[in-house]
């Protein structure tokens, strides 16, 4: 296949990232081959419907303060499926050592501000517990060095509240790697929480005492009726570019007026 048209890119990958990427440049008229090493595209977002529920395997809804993906939604027209996620009674549960465990009562983005409904949580040990508590009497404050978001929480409430809340629950936001993940570009608000305060805990609870807490989840994470798959299906109907499935790239060389890409299984795209 000869790629040769005036300009040229190519995406690796046809997760949100890839299919948001076609999405762009269709619209600044740019061509693009957008190359899935699956059958299928949508990455880590897929949705499965079981006995009449919605099953996510990965990010179960979005975080509205981040305008982006509202702003697509918008573009693709989808705003009629979106559902706010808080709007029922259901309480989340967390899959710890072969139980379910519902999540502690005012836990804010994983930041406890009722210190009873959390000590009498199963889900974290005594040990896990106290380390996550002992933030309250935390008194020093943060240098200017970022630092990943993995590194953050492990540091300020212990590798078990990493582990068993801070990972299953933003791997339905971000799905990624917690290790990769830079708190200044996540969770901002945690490093101004501490730069203000000391203790995550205390700054939490002032803010929410005061009604000054921004970030609250219940106004900002929505979903799709049918799930986030339908946000992939949406842009896949609306982009019209070169999208090739079962293509794993091993080697892209640029020769100048033209691009080759080479797949794990041989062939190369010229």
């Amino acid at each position: 296949m000869l790629f040769q048209k005036e300009p040229l890119v190519a995406i690796v990958g046809g997760g949100i990232a890839g299919l948001a990427a076609a999405w762009f440049l269709q619209h600044a008229r740019i061509s693009y081959v957008l190359l899935e090493e699956n059958d299928y595209l949508g990455g880590l977002i897929q949705t499965s419907y079981v006995d009449g529920m919605t099953i996510e395997f990965g990010a179960d809804g979005f975080i509205t303060r981040k305008t982006e993906a509202s702003d697509l939604v918008k573009q693709l027209g989808l705003q009629e499926e979106l559902i706010t996620l808080n709007e029922t009674d259901e309480r989340i549960y967390i899959l710890s050592d072969g139980k379910l465990h519902p999540l502690p009562e005012g836990l804010q983005l994983l930041v406890p501000t009722r210190i009873w409904p959390f000590i009498k949580s199963k889900l974290l040990s005594r040990k896990g517990k106290f380390s996550v508590l002992l933030d309250i009497f935390a008194k020093s404050k943060v240098s200017a060095d970022d630092e990943s978001l993995a590194s953050f929480v492990r540091r300020k409430f212990g590798d078990e509240m990493l582990k068993k809340l801070a990972e299953p629950l933003l791997a339905g936001v971000y799905n990624a790697d917690s290790e990769k993940l830079i708190i200044l570009a996540t969770f901002p608000q945690y490093r101004e929480l501490k730069e203000e305060n000391g203790s995550l805990i205390r700054g939490m609870r002032s803010k929410t005492k005061n009604k000054k807490l921004e970030f609250n989840a219940k106004s900002q994470l929505i979903s799709f009726k049918g799930g986030m798959s339908t946000l992939i299906d949406g842009l896949r109907e609306k982009l019209d570019g070169n999208i090739i499935l079962n293509a794993s790239v091993v080697q892209i060389q640029n020769n100048g007026d033209y691009m080759k890409v080479k797949t794990s299984s041989g062939d190369e795209c010229f």
